[in-house]
């Protein structure tokens, strides 16, 4: 399997950055814990996926919801800790082409 993400250059991650912004500025202001849960660090990685290769099926989900759903299951908790690694990483990105 593979995972398509939208580098950190790109709009959608821009978007997923300032959605996690602020989260983070609510619970500050609410004077909560800054601790990012399982389900919000699904949230942020369905938000920079594009696509899976494989067809993968997961309770009938397709779309971000599939996408969260993989990325909540800690049964199978490796395939968000090796997208969150990946997408971390500016090197692992190429400019984007004229056209996109």
């Amino acid at each position: 399997m593979t995972v398509t993400v939208y580098g950190p250059g790109s709009k959608q991650y821009a978007k997923a950055q300032a959605a996690n912004a602020n989260r983070v500025l609510d619970q500050m202001k609410r004077g909560a814990k800054l601790d990012q849960s399982a389900a919000e660090k699904a949230v942020f990685l369905a938000s920079v996926t594009q696509a899976f290769s494989a067809n993968i099926e997961y309770d009938g989900l397709a779309g971000e919801e599939l996408f969260k759903a993989v990325y909540a299951d800690a049964s199978i908790g490796f395939i968000a800790e090796q997208v969150t690694k990946h997408v971390g990483e500016w090197a692992n990105f190429m400019k984007a082409s004229p056209e996109a």
